[in-house]
């Protein structure tokens, strides 16, 4: 019997195909997953595209007008707001958290105020998702306190919530009230561990962890852990919400206010560090009053070195002036591990300074900055100088309407570098001013109050700057900081 064609061909690739499973020879085809077998998670990452900066708000006082009530801690006057908002934003809000009070946040629109009481938060979008920065929005606040026991230029950098806040700056002793001051922007709890370092290394008196409610600030009166300390840094590590945070400090001279300060978070440790804004004044004046009062010998400039991890730190700072009569000074030495030391710079006269920091050993800076003029009443008044970040290649800010503004600019690096500082528009004309700083040098450009300025940079210059702001003899300082929010990791599986 003849089979038909189509048959006959099926039947022989089926015995072919039979032949070769019986050899074992046939490939079978592999996956790469299972079942049950779970796959890896791809990893994308996310840019949030919503910029928040939160500002303090007015001054916190304790034990309210004649420091007599127990337990009274509130925020007193209202501070000027030096704000700006990108016109390339698509968004922008402005919300008044709860703070101290019992009420809940409120929006206050989309238009910034001119004064601020309770804390704010500022709040742009960029639904574009492009690069976040200060030309997005920036901010600022000033406030001058003449109570008669509470006296001051408060100033502060509007900040970007964080979970790590590190602090160096501040005193404790007799008639030195130290708080450190958290809030809350977040729509979720947050729970705060402050650890505390002196000369002697960690502090024994323990703090309990601290909860901020949603909206909230929490104040913490650090002269009950740190009893008649002069040297002080401070680390908040928060969990859940991230927060913002400053050290408030206020001094008495008897009955006497001596002046007080927002003292902000200052920079990761690292082995490099810059400060600017060392603008001495009234050195001779303070000199005459400290011989016949020596309460007033917190009156001088001194540099403070923290060195948060366990093995010794030897460092060198050199204190540069920014012109050819300010002399500066050079200090070497060592600071042991886990410990916080201070070094006078009872050798700098008045004049403008920078200082760079070298260092063996990743380590944590501040110089305090006094300011003395006798023919005023209170005569003293001072202000803390973190480290600064390095600048962006460029940044926005708004000098404060108030008072004299100046910008110190410091380059730590070897070679010269060229930036540009002007309003938006005279920077879109190429019409901003140049300023060239030497390698390891120190330049003072004075502002214009009021003014929405840019300031650029050449990328990973070694440059970084601070505003110092006079207003009747007092003193603030403000660092030009730059903000973005980092981009989260998304992680995606699939099941």
């Amino acid at each position: 019997m003849t089979l038909p064609k189509q048959l006959a061909s099926r039947i022989t690739a089926f015995a072919s195909v039979a032949a070769l499973i019986a050899a074992g020879i046939v490939l079978t085809p592999e996956f790469k997953h299972t079942v049950g077998q779970q796959i890896p998670a791809s990893e994308n990452q996310v840019q949030n595209p919503d910029l928040g900066l939160v500002c303090p708000g007015a001054a916190i006082r304790v034990g309210g007008a004649d420091s007599s009530s127990l337990g009274s801690i509130e925020q007193v006057g209202s501070a000027e707001l030096n704000a700006q908002v990108s016109s390339q934003a698509t968004g922008f809000a402005v919300t008044r958290l709860s703070g101290l009070s019992d009420q809940s946040p409120s929006s206050l629109g989309a238009s910034l105020p001119a004064r601020v009481a309770a804390p704010l938060l500022l709040t742009a979008t960029d639904e574009n998702l492009g690069p976040q920065g200060s030309w997005l929005v920036s901010g600022s606040q000033l406030q001058l306190q003449t109570a008669d026991n509470f006296s001051g230029l408060l100033g502060a950098q509007c900040q970007l919530p964080s979970n790590l806040l590190e602090f160096v700056g501040g005193d404790s002793q007799l008639s030195r009230e130290l708080l450190l001051v958290l809030t809350n922007p977040s729509r979720a709890e947050s729970r705060a561990e402050i650890l505390l370092h002196g000369k002697s290394g960690a502090v024994g008196n323990r703090v309990e962890p601290v909860i901020i409610a949603p909206g909230k600030t929490e104040v913490i009166a650090l002269g009950a852990y740190l009893a008649n300390a002069t040297e002080i840094a401070v680390q908040v590590k928060a969990s859940g919400a991230a927060i913002v945070g400053w050290l408030q400090q206020r001094v008495m001279r008897g009955t006497l206010p001596g002046g007080s300060d927002w003292i902000a978070p200052t920079m990761t440790a690292a082995k490099s560090q810059i400060v600017p804004g060392i603008m001495i004044r009234g050195v001779k004046d303070a000199r005459e009053i400290i011989k016949t009062n020596t309460n007033y010998s917190d009156q001088q400039a001194l540099l403070r070195v923290y060195v948060p991890g366990q093995s010794e730190a030897k460092f060198t700072a050199q204190i540069f002036g920014a012109t050819a009569k300010t002399f500066g000074t050079t200090i070497s030495d060592t600071v042991a591990g886990g410990t916080v030391k201070d070094f006078p710079l009872s050798a700098l006269g008045d004049g403008d300074y920078a200082a760079f920091i070298d260092s063996d050993q990743p380590i944590q800076v501040a110089v305090k900055l006094p300011r003395t003029n006798k023919a005023k009443t209170p005569a003293t008044d001072f202000a803390w100088l973190p480290a600064q970040p390095k600048l962006a290649e460029q940044q926005t800010f708004v000098v404060p309407a108030s008072g004299i503004s100046k910008l110190s600019l410091a380059n730590s690096g070897t070679e010269a570098i060229e930036l540009t500082l002007g309003t938006q528009a005279a920077q879109a004309a190429g019409a901003a001013a140049r300023i060239v700083l030497p390698a390891g040098s120190t330049r003072v450009v004075e502002l214009t109050a009021g003014a929405r300025m840019v300031l650029k940079s050449p990328a990973k210059a070694s440059v970084a700057a601070t505003m110092i702001v006079d207003v009747d003899s007092a003193v603030a300082a403000i660092g030009i900081l730059d903000y973005a929010n980092q981009p989260e990791t998304l992680r995606v599986s699939v099941r």
